[in-house]
């Protein structure tokens, strides 16, 4: 079913796509979804059919899908359990049900959301993992000096992901446009479009202009922009938009230059942008509009980090700890 293409999930992923969900929760949500409907083809409850025995796109039976109940989607999360799923994993898949039924009933005249009643597992609230001050900066130096395009950019992305806290969608997302390092700051859109204004520190901003000063300069193993018209901020070999993965790659590249035992990642250096900022003493609502957030329970992850610090400290300086 792998190579198989469903046209419940395209159609999911157009619907999604349409509403501003960046390219990486598309691909998550179809993906779960793609688990959800192998879960449910393989114990029976849903067969996939030929509308056009023209075509070779598959549908789900539509009557057998309508027909799903809270009890069924209750039984897929105590799957995803035996599984060994861990809670925010099942979190994740559960909401990705949830938004596909809500897309059938918006789109495709669905009786009833049968996830809407299904509760997720509640996770334990971990401090997030983060890099120390000298770690951070460790990271950042380890794309060296050399005055090539591609240290020159690492160096920049590296630079940008510690001093801004953006996720790697929205990094990757950047066009020229959007920046403007004179002013030590970048616009950038978030996870449903919405748009905020993200300050840089110097450091931040001085790779950033020595990156630009190279983009669209060809060298002996960078072809410079594909396109002339191309606005992409991050370009790679081939001189189009890098992507989030290529990113990742990086990152995990020059963590292991470091010598850092961590598993470090993009979503690392947010979380360590974020808890040295709340460390300095950034407020919780300031960190909030900073990394855009859309409640601010999900930012309050960084006060328990404060805590558990705080614990550390007054466990050693306390004599009746």
């Amino acid at each position: 079913m792998a190579d198989t293409e469903i046209g419940d999930v395209l159609r999911f992923g157009q619907y999604l796509s349409a509403h501003a969900y960046s390219v990486h929760t598309v691909r998550n949500y179809c993906s779960d979804i793609e688990v959800f409907i192998r879960y449910l083809i393989g114990n029976g409850t849903v067969h996939l059919c030929k509308v056009d025995p023209g075509e070779s796109q598959l549908e789900l039976d539509a009557s057998e899908l309508s027909r799903l109940s809270p009890a069924t989607i209750g039984a897929y999360v105590s799957y995803l359990f035996l599984e060994g799923n861990s809670k925010a994993s099942i979190k994740r898949r559960l909401a990705s049900v949830k938004a596909f039924f809500r897309f059938k009933c918006r789109q495709e005249d669905f009786p009833d959301n049968p996830a809407l009643l299904v509760s997720a597992p509640k996770s334990t609230s971990k401090p997030p993992v983060f890099l120390s001050v000298n770690e951070a900066f460790a990271l950042v130096e380890s794309a060296g000096t050399k005055q090539t395009f591609f240290s020159i950019r690492d160096r920049a992305i590296l630079e940008i992901l510690y001093s801004t806290g953006i996720r790697v969608a929205e990094l990757c997302a950047l066009s020229l446009f959007d920046l403007d390092p004179g002013a030590g700051q970048i616009r950038v859109f978030g996870k449903g479009g919405k748009e905020r204004l993200v300050p840089m520190g110097n450091a931040a901003s001085k790779s950033l202009k020595s990156y630009l000063s190279l983009r669209s300069r060809p060298s002996v193993r960078y072809k410079g922009p594909k396109d002339p018209r191309e606005k992409a901020v991050f370009l790679n070999r081939a001189g189009t938009r890098l992507s989030d993965r290529s990113v990742n790659k990086i990152v995990h590249r020059y963590t292991a230059i470091s010598g850092m035992v961590k598993e470090i990642g993009p979503h690392k250096l947010r979380h360590t942008c974020a808890t040295h900022l709340y460390d300095s003493g950034m407020g919780i609502r300031d960190l909030q509009e900073l990394l855009g957030h859309e409640s601010i329970s999900t930012t309050s992850i960084y006060t328990h980090a404060g805590i558990e610090r705080l614990k550390k400290v007054y466990k050693k300086a306390h004599p009746r700890a």
